[in-house]
């Protein structure tokens, strides 16, 4: 324990932690990471010990940041996420006596395997999403927050995700996209930063919980507005999230929610 506190003390010292830009470096990776698991349990996104975020260590990429198997995302400091590589095997010296959640590796390894440009993934099985997931019209453009996500993916539900098959078709499905819709699952997003991926997965469960409070008026499309096709290109293509100043809003947003995790929910940086 004195081991790893002096090892973080020395990390902190050498990197000024700055929540106005990507992470540069791991301990920053950490903090920010961090924030993401306590953020999605105060919003209430959590399933248990279940789901999982990740980011690539910016020293070594094939190196990635993990939650450990068994505590919650409540839970979660900058100094217990777990350093992995792209095999499942545990390269952080002060966790090595750490599990992880099979099915959160191979997802993850997929898709930093895959995708370069994807520096963090998350995942959830937050309730309204995971309704949408069930629905054979998926996210539907009904309005501005759905339109923002831009275009979605789609992967059909092959059992939990612990197989190196599925490692193929997870990447295969996501294609070039940065949300996607996991069947009879849940939900997965990705960023070129912590900031970004996070900030899809809010507008992605905003969207999703807008469409589940819509569709339960009626069971029926029909009494639904639909903006025209003309709106939905333009404000998907055009104007939305993956498409104009992106990582200025998603780093911005970022600040934000780390502000009132500072005030409601502080430690996840130690």
């Amino acid at each position: 324990a004195e081991n790893r506190k002096a090892g973080r003390s020395e990390i902190e010292a050498k990197n000024k932690i700055s929540i106005s830009k990507a992470p540069t470096t791991e301990w920053e990776c950490r903090v920010q990471l961090a924030a993401a698991y306590r953020l999605a349990d105060m919003y209430g996104w959590t399933e248990g010990i279940g789901n999982h975020f990740s980011c690539r260590v910016p020293e070594n990429p094939s190196h990635f940041l993990i939650n450990r198997y068994g505590q919650g995302f409540g839970e979660v400091t900058a100094s217990s996420l777990v350093k992995i590589d792209h095999e499942g095997n545990i390269v952080d010296e002060h966790n090595k006596d750490a599990a992880i959640n099979l099915a959160g590796f191979v997802i993850h390894s997929c898709v930093h395997h895959a995708r370069d440009d994807c520096f963090a993934v998350f995942h959830t099985h937050e309730t309204n999403v995971t309704a949408v997931s069930n629905m054979k019209c998926g996210l539907l453009p009904l309005n501005q927050t759905a339109l923002l996500n831009g275009a979605v993916a789609y992967h059909d539900y092959e059992g939990v995700a612990v197989s190196d098959e599925e490692r193929v078709t997870l990447g295969r499905d996501l294609g070039d996209k940065s949300v996607m819709i996991l069947r009879n699952h849940g939900v997965l997003t990705t960023g070129s930063s912590i900031a970004e991926g996070f900030t899809r997965l809010f507008y992605v469960t905003k969207a999703a919980e807008i469409q589940v409070k819509t569709m339960g008026v009626r069971n029926d499309n029909d009494h639904i507005s639909f903006p025209s096709t003309n709106v939905q290109k333009l404000v998907k293509e055009r104007q939305g999230f993956d498409a104009v100043g992106n990582k200025t809003i998603a780093e911005a947003t970022y600040q934000m929610w780390m502000r009132k995790l500072n005030r409601f929910n502080p430690g996840y940086d130690k």
